[in-house]
């Protein structure tokens, strides 16, 4: 979850590009498992300070959870997030507030919840936007465990860096357990 937060925010916000199109404004999370899908989804939602009621995502009042990472914030004390490798001074390079309302629009898209929202900036997704979607603002894909083949891999890989210009990142996270230990 914290991958996906600073992710989103070392990406181009979507009203200020100051990479001009190098880097992106959006992020996809693959998941291959439905239920993976649905707690990375309400675990990420969390803690960029949305409450899930009736289906919807509303702000909460406490706001992300990025706001402690903000060398300014009262709350944190700057040398501490140094020496736990959590100061987030780039995203406050990038443009990022890091305060209250820094929150990331997310969505999921799955089997369950299908069609996309172009307007969001986090997609929490399964196979669904694996083959054949293109959106030209996706910079970063996330893989969360090791992807079930190559093949699912490589079309994953593919939704981020749609025009020549930008520099895509592909972030591949793993677990202790099962296939990802090989």
């Amino acid at each position: 979850i914290q991958t996906m937060m600073l992710t989103r925010r070392i990406l181009d916000q979507s009203v200020q590009r100051k990479s001009d199109g190098l880097w992106g404004t959006k992020t996809f999370a693959f998941t291959d498992d439905l239920d993976i899908n649905n707690r990375l989804f309400s675990g990420f939602a969390d803690a960029e300070g949305w409450w899930q009621r009736s289906g919807r995502l509303e702000p909460n009042m406490n706001g992300p959870l990025a706001r402690l990472r903000n060398t300014s914030n009262p709350e944190t004390r700057p040398s501490v997030l140094r020496d736990l490798g959590q100061d987030w001074a780039v995203a406050k390079r990038c443009g990022f507030s890091l305060d209250r309302n820094d929150r990331a629009r997310v969505t999921r898209t799955s089997s369950q919840d299908t069609g996309y929202d172009y307007d969001q900036e986090v997609v929490v997704t399964t196979t669904s936007l694996e083959v054949g979607f293109n959106d030209p603002e996706v910079g970063a894909v996330i893989q969360h465990k090791a992807p079930r083949g190559v093949a699912s891999y490589l079309q994953r890989r593919g939704r981020a860096g749609r025009t020549r210009r930008m520099r895509p990142w592909m972030i591949i996270i793993l677990s202790d357990f099962g296939r990802d230990r090989s």
